[in-house]
Formats: C-alpha cells, sequence, structure tokens
C-alpha cells in the first residue's frame, strides 16, 4: 500500500507590523517585511485602511453611497441631463411615487441613490427639469457583490464632484472645529483667509466653504467704566457707531487706567484718535487709534489648541498662531488678534497649562496672566522663560497625577516645566539629546511624538512628577531615517489607538498604541500630502479627523473606500516562514487565509519561496474576492442582489513549490474595496528532506 506523506499545519498570528531591521530568523512569523496602506489591527491581524472624502460641508460621498440604490433599466428613454446635488429628489415614478437622486445615465440604464419607496415595472419616471416623463421602467438589474461595490463608488463619484476646495492658492494653513462647524485657512494673494464649512440638511446645493469676516480692532485706554461683549458704542467726536465683539484688556484696572483693543463690527462712520468712547451720551474709555481691519498675513501654518479661561462650556475657545501673524482667539464667530509684550509678535507655539495661555517665540516661552489670555503684562502675572534652544512643541501631559507638568519640546531636548503661575514655575531639563520634530506631538494615554530616532512615547508614572520615555519604531529604523526631516504634520485616531504622522512627500506612519501597548507601527501611501491635521469629537460624540493638503482640499479621514476617489493601492508582504525547521525543504500544497470584515474586497495574494530563489520556479499572484456579507436590507432591492457573504472567513489560497521558506503578499489597488483585516494565515506542507 502506497503511503501518502504526512501534511503539517504552520499557522501565523498576523502581528507585530513592518519590522526592517530583525533578522529574518528571529522574526515573528507574522510581522511584515514591506508594507502599505494596512495599520495593525488593535484586536491583532493587519487591516487595510479607510479612505479620505474631500470636505466642505455638503453630505460626505460615503455617507451618500451607502444609502438604498437602485439600477433601473429603461426603455424609452430621453436621456435627461443629470444634475447633482439638488433641491429635492429629481427623478420620480409617477406610479408608486418612489423617488431618488439621479447620478448617472448609461445608454438605457439610470443609476438612482437615496431612493425612497419601490419603482414599479412598466411606470414612467418622472425627471421634473425634462417637463415630461422620461421613460418607463422596463426592469430593475440585478447585480453581484462586486458590481455592487463598483455602483457605490461611481455614486460617491458623482457627489464628490459637488464638493468645492475654498477658494486660494497653496496649501491648507490649518484647519480645526468647533461643536459640529469646521473651519480651515488658505491662503488668497498676500493674505490667509478663515472659511467655514456650512453643513446642510438634505443633499442639496450648499454655500460650502464661505469667508469668515475678520472684522475691525480698536484700541482704548482710560477705561473708567468696564466695556462688555454685545455693546453699541459711539465715537464722542465722529458719531462712528460700531458693536464691541470682544474686549481684549491687556493692561490696568476697570474704573481707573483700563486698556488694551476692542474687536467690533463697524455699523457707520470712523472711530477717531483721543475720541471718548460711549455708550449713549456715557463715557465709558478714550480711543487710541483708528479702525483697524483685522488681516492674517499669508504663508503660515497654524497649531491650534482648544482652551477655556471662564469654565463655562459657552466659552470654550480656540487659541493659535501661525508664525507669521500675532497669536488669537476665536469663538466661532468672533476673530480676536492677541498682542504680548515681544518685539517680533509672530509666536510658533501655543498652549493652555493651569489657566495660562503660552506662546513660544524661537527659544523663550511667555505665559500670560492667571486667567488673562490677553494679559502679557508681569504685573498681572505672565512670565518669560528662557529655554535656551528653538521650541518645536508644546504638550501638556496627561495623567501626571498631583504635579501637573508641560513638556517643552526642543529639536534635541525635552524641558518639563512644573509650577501654577509665575510664582513658582519650574522648568527642568528631561531628555537629553532627543527631542521631537515641529507639528509632531499628540495627546493620548502618554504623549507621542517624532524626532531623530523615530517615534516616542513620554507617560507619567506613579512616582510623583516622573515621566517614562521609550522609542517605539525602532524596528523600522530605515524608514526613519528617510522620512524624519520630512514632517509636515500629525494625528491621532483614538477609535483605533493610533498616533499617526505625515510626511512631505505623501506617505505616512500609523503607530498603533491601545492602552499604551505598541502593537506595531505600518507606513501610509497617499497621492496628496498632508500639510495640517485636527482631531475631535463632534456634539454627538462621534470621532471627526480632518487634514488640509497640500492641493488646497480639506478631507475628512476615515472615510470611504478611496483616497478621495484615487485607488488605495495596498499591500503586506509577510516574513519568511520556515514553520520552525530553516533546513528542511518542504513542499508547499495550500494556505487558509483567515479574513474579517463588512462588504466587498477584491486582492491578490503572491508568494515567494526560498528567500525568492531566482533558481526556484516563483509563481505569479492570482485574484481572490472576499464578499463578507451583501448589503443591508434597507440599501437594496431584495430581488436585485445575489445574497451571501458572511463576516469571517477563510480563503483557501492554492500552493506549489518547494523551498526552505515562503513569504506570502496580499495585495490590492482599487477604489472599491472596503476595508478587511487579514488575520492569521495556515501553510499546509510536507516534508522532504535536509539542505545539503
Amino acid at each position: 500500500m502506497i503511503r501518502m506523506p504526512q501534511v503539517n499545519y504552520d499557522v501565523a498570528v498576523l502581528k507585530g507590523g513592518l519590522d526592517q531591521v530583525t533578522p529574518t530568523l528571529s522574526l515573528s512569523t507574522g510581522a511584515c517585511r514591506d508594507a502599505q496602506n494596512f495599520e495593525c489591527a488593535q484586536a491583532g491581524g493587519y487591516s487595510r485602511i479607510a479612505g479620505y472624502e474631500r470636505f466642505n460641508g455638503l453630505e460626505s460621498p460615503a455617507i451618500i453611497a451607502a444609502e438604498r440604490y437602485v439600477l433601473i433599466n429603461v426603455s424609452g428613454s430621453s436621456c435627461p441631463v443629470v444634475t447633482y446635488p439638488t433641491l429635492f429628489p429629481n427623478i420620480s415614478g409617477v406610479t408608486s411615487g418612489a423617488n431618488g437622486y439621479l447620478m448617472k445615465v448609461d445608454g438605457d440604464q439610470f443609476l438612482i441613490a437615496d431612493v425612497t419607496g419601490d419603482f414599479i415595472v412598466g411606470e414612467s419616471l418622472d425627471y421634473p427639469t425634462a417637463g415630461t416623463p422620461v421613460g418607463e421602467v422596463a426592469s430593475i438589474a440585478t447585480v453581484t457583490g462586486k458590481q455592487d461595490a463598483i455602483t457605490r463608488q461611481t455614486i460617491a463619484d458623482v457627489a464628490r464632484a459637488a464638493i468645492s476646495a475654498p477658494a486660494g492658492t497653496g496649501p491648507i494653513r490649518g484647519v480645526f472645529s468647533i461643536g459640529d462647524n469646521v473651519f480651515c485657512f488658505r491662503d488668497v494673494g498676500a493674505n490667509c483667509v478663515l472659511y467655514k464649512a456650512y453643513p446642510l440638511a438634505d443633499r442639496a446645493p450648499g454655500v460650502g466653504w464661505t469667508v469668515v469676516n475678520y472684522n475691525f480692532t480698536l484700541s482704548f485706554d482710560t477705561g473708567i467704566l468696564e466695556l462688555t461683549d454685545g455693546v453699541t458704542i459711539n465715537g464722542g467726536t465722529s458719531g462712528a457707531i460700531g458693536v464691541v465683539k470682544r474686549v481684549l484688556q491687556s493692561n490696568g484696572e476697570w474704573g481707573v487706567d483700563a486698556a488694551g483693543k476692542l474687536v467690533i463690527t463697524v455699523t457707520s462712520g470712523t472711530f477717531q484718535v483721543a475720541e471718548s468712547l460711549r455708550i449713549g451720551a456715557t463715557v465709558y474709555a478714550t480711543c487710541r487709534s483708528t479702525q483697524t481691519q483685522i488681516v492674517q498675513l499669508a504663508g503660515g501654518k497654524y497649531q491650534l489648541v482648544t482652551g477655556n479661561f471662564t469654565g463655562r462650556s459657552a466659552t470654550q475657545r480656540i487659541y493659535g498662531c501661525d508664525g507669521r501673524n500675532k497669536a488669537f482667539e476665536f469663538d466661532g464667530i468672533t476673530f480676536c488678534p492677541i498682542a504680548t509684550t515681544m518685539t517680533s509678535d509672530v509666536p510658533t507655539n501655543v498652549a493652555v497649562f493651569k489657566n495660562h495661555l503660552f506662546l513660544s517665540f524661537g527659544s523663550s516661552l511667555l505665559s500670560s496672566g492667571v486667567g488673562k489670555p490677553y494679559n502679557f503684562n508681569t504685573f498681572y502675572g505672565a512670565a518669560e522663560i528662557a529655554v535656551g534652544e528653538t521650541i518645536t512643541g508644546l504638550v501638556v501631559q496627561p495623567g501626571a497625577q498631583t504635579s501637573a507638568a508641560m513638556a517643552i519640546y526642543s529639536y534635541e531636548n525635552i524641558f518639563m516645566l512644573y509650577g501654577t503661575s509665575s510664582a513658582n514655575w519650574n522648568m527642568t531639563a528631561y531628555n537629553t539629546g532627543s527631542g521631537a520634530t515641529s507639528y509632531s506631538m499628540q495627546n493620548m494615554s502618554s504623549t507621542y511624538h517624532m524626532g531623530a530616532s523615530g517615534v516616542s512615547s513620554l507617560s507619567a508614572t506613579l512616582n510623583y512628577g516622573n515621566f517614562d520615555y521609550a522609542t517605539l519604531t525602532a524596528n523600522i529604523l530605515p524608514f526613519i531615517q528617510e522620512k524624519r526631516s520630512k514632517v509636515l504634520c500629525s494625528s491621532l485616531c483614538r477609535e483605533k489607538g493610533q498616533y499617526r504622522v505625515f510626511f512631505s512627500d505623501g506617505s505616512g506612519l500609523y503607530v498603533t498604541i491601545p492602552n499604551n501597548k505598541h502593537i506595531g507601527s505600518m507606513p501610509v501611501k497617499f497621492p496628496v500630502a498632508m500639510n495640517v491635521a485636527w482631531e475631535a469629537q463632534d456634539t454627538s460624540g462621534n470621532p471627526m479627523i480632518f487634514c488640509g493638503g497640500m492641493d488646497g482640499q480639506v478631507y475628512k479621514m476615515e472615510s470611504g473606500n478611496s483616497f478621495d476617489g484615487a485607488k488605495i493601492n495596498a499591500y503586506i508582504t509577510l516574513s519568511f516562514n520556515t514553520a520552525k525547521s530553516p533546513r528542511l525543504l518542504k513542499r508547499y500544497r495550500k494556505a487558509a487565509l483567515e479574513c474579517q470584515g463588512d462588504g466587498y474586497a477584491d486582492f491578490y495574494v503572491g508568494y515567494s519561496l526560498g528567500y525568492g530563489n531566482s533558481e526556484i520556479s516563483q509563481p505569479s499572484q492570482t485574484e481572490y474576492s472576499l464578499n463578507f456579507s451583501g448589503p443591508k436590507w434597507d440599501s437594496f432591492y431584495w430581488d436585485s442582489f445575489t445574497w451571501d457573504g458572511q463576516s469571517i472567513q477563510p480563503n483557501e489560497i492554492d500552493l506549489s513549490g518547494t523551498a526552505e521558506n515562503i513569504s506570502m503578499t496580499i495585495s490590492l489597488n482599487n477604489n472599491y474595496s472596503t476595508p478587511f483585516i487579514v488575520n492569521s494565515v495556515i501553510y499546509h506542507y510536507t516534508v522532504r528532506r535536509g539542505l545539503r
């Protein structure tokens, strides 16, 4: 009787991320030796990353694409001109009353999105701008999982074309949110303009990015009566009238000699120097300047933080600086320049710590008076601290026990500032010889930053006021050496426990570190370099991550299956697997990939044998597909879809060839596949002989 060789099995659990320096035989079988646009999932495995979509307040193309749609084969079609977005659903069934948005006409087939109701075969289709019916429903098209994914991408493409960038030239200079409202900065000529994205109710035409009025400033002194936000003032001589939007008191005391600036809207006239400022006939202060239009010069790059100097939720505001203009405060309506005592009043970093506003100017750190973000007079508690090195970042430390601290970064070193006011500020050197690059610092459960040695963490210890420092990316040193001088911005994705840093060549690095446990690091590559980033929550607690591109678009991250319509080129190449027997030849028979997801994905599998030895026949890659689930029950017509799929499934991969080891590559390059996780690979093989 012929005895068949025994089939052995080796399981490679995918974890550890990219590793470029560990010797092959010391590597985990689930580590990657090359990767792009995959990320380390918190629970294990490698996930194809989500995409991003352009943003201006219109509803996201990814959301529209996820709605219920239908493909209708039409008889007697008069091929209407498709216009999207429109004020109302623009096509409807005359008999059924079903309606939706006509997104595309392809010959005699209509693609209708955001469908309400059910179209009926034989009914006429009403398209209001055409004036008469534009055809009859001949049939409802049936689609497969792949066709469904491609159709939804088509819907997203149409919706995306309606989303415009803010007017101007060059990159987005800053992006941030206040509640549900999103704002950005972009240069227009010699100035930098602040825009607000106006959201819409419904899928209707919207105004998108709209300019925020910067208003005027007006200097005052001799404040014998207190001026407050919202009052209407007039000039005692000129008769000019204005509404006070913000009182920026920077010196003196009300009732005696209060001084500072007013941010005002001017209703009429021009205020004059030395005239009285009145409410009605009552004199409140003396005017010390004519009204001056607030202007932001072009060419800066904004650092932004939230702060609250009163404790009331209504006074949560944005504080920022850009290295080209004065610092500022913004509450979503009123933009307020903040003057300091510095000769060159153009700060580059900002923080709110212990009820003080901190700004950096080269190697100097300036703090405002306690609870007085507009006042930098030392008499009122302001202070200047000499750091001795150019400051690259300021980060208030989380979880520093009873001894709160703020990290002051330079490129070479890290300093810690302790204390509560100018009476007891105490700056100490913390880490010598390793600092951080500008725009790379982020706070999660620890502070993460990128410096010359890579991505590192700074976390508070249980010891009073002390911190631990750890480098997380030592195993991708070649990548770090190539990218460390190219940092543009950084962000967090708290849902995935990730720190993200982006570079000037369009690449980035996703470091997965849930609960301070480093799972792994994986590189990404975008078609657009991201210049600035912002991470926050909306008023419903939903996470929001926005990036401002070098191309002048604002992008919403973690949205859709493409890079703003472009293909996502993603791959992982696993380390060479020897099945714990590096000198035994093995005949490979098959492999099983355990994958997890929700949607449809195409991908290719290839593999390399014997360290890619050219004397061994190396196979070509083969295409496979994943259909984890069909559309949700209310997102398509019941009888018009091929229903199959599951959330976790093994994919059987045919293997052939004999070698001492094997390395598998999983890749895809399209704009319709949904993100999915590859959890593990099980190799099937039979042992042949030892290497001679």
